[in-house]
């Protein structure tokens, strides 16, 4: 009898203890889903800020009235143009109020397309002003290489906006065994180390110092010169990471806690950067 009330305590207590544990992952599992979805919405903040701010640069009233004056052939509001109102005509007389509506909501649907039209208009004259403002030694920066699937596309819009004689600075994330452990493992998977969302890099979207080479060149951009850079410590780079993840430091506070130096005499390893320039 006792022997049983032994085996029982004993499943008891590795029940508890299982349950326990269960609760512990659970908990940190949820604890990671929510500085993720805080990451989240902290980058679509940053997005609303920065639309914000170039809705309110787009719609100035200064430029409006330049655009206006430069479009639009707008005249003074004359005398013949002021009426009494009783040279207003009459009220219409009532009849075919669905025909009515429907003809109202033609028109008004051709104005929208007409005001889209127009704001179409604007934001590419206001794209071309600022193409046009690029001087020949203007540079162009270029970061996510490593994050976006179509690095083909981004480096056609850098090469657009260049003059000839024009310089586009990049950094990226080389594509070797090292870089996947670090950037695929340590800052994408592993859950102590975890600070990027998943999906964030892949390993298709790292790409070598030669093939990016042959992406600029493909649209005009001589490469210049590549060459790696690193942390001068690595002890700093996991306490930042290690911190990072409890989030005791932000993003932006990363930098300074990591001394990063420039590797020139060697093949770059996990991170490099360049830059090259419009022929």
């Amino acid at each position: 009898m006792v022997r049983l009330l032994n085996i029982l305590a004993i499943a008891a207590l590795i029940g508890s203890a299982i349950y326990a544990y269960t609760i512990k992952y659970e908990t940190i599992f949820h604890a990671e889903t929510i500085v993720k979805l805080q990451h989240e919405i902290k980058w679509e903040q940053d997005k609303i800020g920065m639309l914000r701010a170039e809705w309110a640069h787009l719609t100035r009233p200064e430029r409006i009235q330049a655009l206006a004056d430069r479009f639009l052939d707008l005249q003074t509001v004359s005398l013949n143009q002021i009426v009494k109102p009783e040279s207003l005509p009459g009220k219409a007389q009532r009849g075919d109020e669905i025909g009515q509506k429907l003809e109202a909501l033609g028109t008004l649907a051709g104005g929208v397309a007409h005001d889209f039209n127009n704001l179409l208009m604007l934001i590419q004259a206001q794209s071309e002003r600022l193409r046009g403002r690029l001087q020949a030694d203007d540079p162009a920066y270029a970061d996510t290489l490593e994050i976006t699937a179509d690095p083909d596309r981004v480096i056609e819009q850098a090469a657009r906006v260049l003059r000839p004689g024009g310089v586009l600075i990049y950094d990226t994330v080389n594509r070797t065994l090292l870089s996947r452990l670090i950037y695929l493992g340590v800052f994408q998977a592993l859950p102590g180390t975890r600070i990027m969302p998943p999906g964030r890099y892949a390993a298709a979207r790292l790409r070598a110092p030669a093939e990016l080479a042959a992406l600029l060149d493909h649209h005009g951009l001589r490469n210049q010169d590549t060459c790696g850079f690193k942390p001068k410590d690595a002890r700093s780079l996991v306490r930042a990471v290690l911190a990072r993840r409890r989030g005791q430091i932000t993003d932006e506070q990363i930098p300074p806690i990591v001394s990063f130096i420039l590797a020139p005499h060697s093949r770059p390893v996990v991170t490099y950067l360049g830059y090259a320039c419009k022929v």
